[in-house]
């Protein structure tokens, strides 16, 4: 109800289209047991909702953050929030070497 006492009405319920992205994804070494079930080598093409970020990926493939040490997104470095664009490239490598 409004201050003056007459009910307020909302606008008709619009439905969302949701527009999936197309984007690849190639994990290296030890990453690649997160691919997708019936992934032949170590790249995938996926769909993700638009907006969606490097983190947004890395949930969606059950890959625990911490071992995603190198992001490349277009081969540029990427942090987690890097929001994904349709068409992108993405690579993720696990750490190679300690020190």
């Amino acid at each position: 109800m409004n201050l003056d006492g007459r009910v307020r009405c909302r606008p008709p319920y619009e439905e969302t289209v949701w527009e999936p992205m197309k984007i690849s994804v190639a994990l290296y070494a030890t990453l690649q047991k997160f691919l997708p079930a019936n992934t032949e080598g170590r790249r995938a093409d996926m769909e993700l909702e638009e907006g969606a970020t490097v983190g947004d990926l890395l949930k969606r493939l059950d890959l625990p953050p911490k071992l995603a040490a190198l992001r490349l997104v277009n081969g540029v470095q990427s942090k987690p929030d890097k929001k994904l664009s349709d068409g992108d490239k993405v690579s993720i490598f696990p750490q190679i070497a300690g020190g």
